[in-house]
């Protein structure tokens, strides 16, 4: 017997061993296991059914898996949904998701797991029932929950796809060369005008050193000459010295050879006077009576005369022989000194010609060595800029790389955490639909058992809903 019966205005329905009051008679008119949800009737095939009004009130041709109230539906939802489509009609495509209306077992024109319209009947009542109290969002909760699930689901696979990308893409990150720009075609262009630079840096460097080598020998010729003006200077100075030397000599030998002349004319005035007196004695004595007197000899006045100027002479070549030894010992002497300063300032010359050309060698030899640290210089100038522009490239692009790295990382650790607490939320939707199950097979067990499930049931669903939604928050 019924324990109690709503009656609306258009819909009857038992909450237990209800009848349903379809067009069709199937199996039984009366239901199974009571009208839990009060419809249409019907059943499998035409008439009542699995609940009251059949798992979906008309056929599989007429009201379709869901058409009438049913089990799961309304009384124009149910496993297909809509009010009484074929199976490809408003049968089964309504599915879990769309049905008329709404309600967990039966209710007015809703349907059951889906998105789909009507009204809500309620978790055990039909279109019109009144009375019972009892939420009337959850059949639309359960929806939600369902196309959570399935976006979640989606989201599940799509993240597991971009993980499972990004793990290949690191993989061949890791195992990638980087590889290198090739500038064999930039050698090529560069090597003519290096050769150019090179070879007018040797030409630079010889005409430097030509121009060096001609300074130094300008250098050296004048340094000769300021030597050969020196000692032109010092046989000048000698000269002139001999020079007044000689007038020198000469004014002795002039005033010698005047006395010379004064005494000559002397012994010549002294010879006339002699004569004169020797014809002015003849012409006394032949004027006069010859005595013999006996008288000494007179002396010789020409002998006399000839032994002073032969004493005079020897006096003149005794001072001439005098003034040359000097003269000859004095030129002697310079010459002498003339020749050992000339040895010397030859030694002194060979000396410095041969410094000289020691230190034209050595700047030589330094000049070159300077061209050769300067280009070596230049050289390792460019391969430290060349090495720096490659070390900076190279650290730029170690530094992308690694700011890619961690982002991958920082990627693969936020889509873990997602992956993880997507888990565990589908573990948790698991657990929800498992308790949906225990749920939809509570009601073989009969009302009053499945009413105290299923309000646990629900409580704890609304529960694990709020948590849910707390994780995707």
């Amino acid at each position: 017997m019924p324990l109690r019966r709503k009656q609306s205005s258009s819909v009857s329905s038992y909450l237990i061993n209800g009848r349903g009051t379809g067009v069709g008679r199937g199996l039984t008119a009366t239901g199974m296991f009571g009208s839990l949800g009060g419809g249409g009737g019907g059943c499998f095939i035409g008439g009542g059914g699995f609940g009251g009004g059949g798992f979906g009130g008309g056929s599989f041709g007429g009201g379709g898996f869901g058409s009438g109230s049913g089990f799961v539906g309304g009384s124009g939802g149910g496993v297909g949904g809509g009010y009484g489509g074929t199976f490809g009609g408003g049968g089964y495509d309504g599915g879990f998701r769309s049905g008329g209306g709404s309600g967990f077992v039966g209710g007015g024109g809703g349907g059951s797991f889906g998105v789909g319209g009507g009204a809500d009947g309620g978790f055990f009542s039909s279109s019109s029932i009144s009375g019972v109290p009892f939420m009337l969002n959850e059949k639309q909760q359960m929806q939600s929950l369902n196309d959570r699930l399935a976006t979640y689901l989606d989201k599940v696979r799509t993240l597991e796809a971009t993980n499972k990308d990004l793990e290949n893409k690191l993989k061949d990150f890791r195992t990638s060369k980087v590889v290198s720009r090739d500038f064999t075609l930039y050698q090529e262009q560069l090597k003519p005008l290096r050769d150019q630079i090179i070879a007018a840096i040797i030409e630079n460097s010889r005409l430097a050193l030509k121009i060096g080598n001609a300074q130094l020998a300008a250098d050296d010729f004048r340094k000769k000459y300021e030597t050969e003006y020196i000692i032109r200077q010092t046989v000048e100075a000698d000269i002139l010295n001999l020079k007044s030397l000689k007038e020198e000599y000469d004014s002795h030998q002039t005033s010698n050879n005047q006395e010379v002349e004064a005494l000559k004319k002397e012994i010549e005035e002294m010879t006339k006077q002699h004569g004169q007196s020797v014809s002015i004695l003849k012409q006394e004595m032949s004027g006069t009576v010859s005595v013999d007197v006996t008288t000494t000899e007179s002396p010789d006045l020409k002998q006399i005369l000839d032994d002073l100027r032969a004493e005079y002479e020897d006096i003149v070549r005794r001072n001439k022989e005098d003034l040359e030894m000097w003269f000859n010992k004095q030129v002697e002497t310079k010459q002498a000194a003339a020749i050992q300063e000339t040895d010397v300032s030859e030694s002194s010359k060979i000396e410095v010609t041969e410094l000289r050309h020691q230190n034209q060698s050595l700047q030589t030899e330094m000049d070159t060595l300077l061209v050769s640290k300067g280009t070596l210089e230049d050289n390792l100038a460019a391969v430290n800029g060349r090495y720096q522009m490659e070390l900076h490239r190279y650290a730029a692009l170690v530094g992308t790389m690694e700011g890619e790295l961690m982002s991958i990382r920082n990627s693969i650790t936020s889509q873990s955490e997602d992956y993880r607490n997507l888990l565990n939320i589908k573990e948790k939707l698991e657990k929800e639909i498992a308790t949906y199950k225990l749920l939809l097979e509570g009601v073989e067990l009969g009302v009053g058992g499945a009413s105290s499930a299923i309000s646990g049931s629900v409580t704890q669903t609304t529960e694990v809903t709020k948590e849910v939604k707390t994780e995707v928050k």
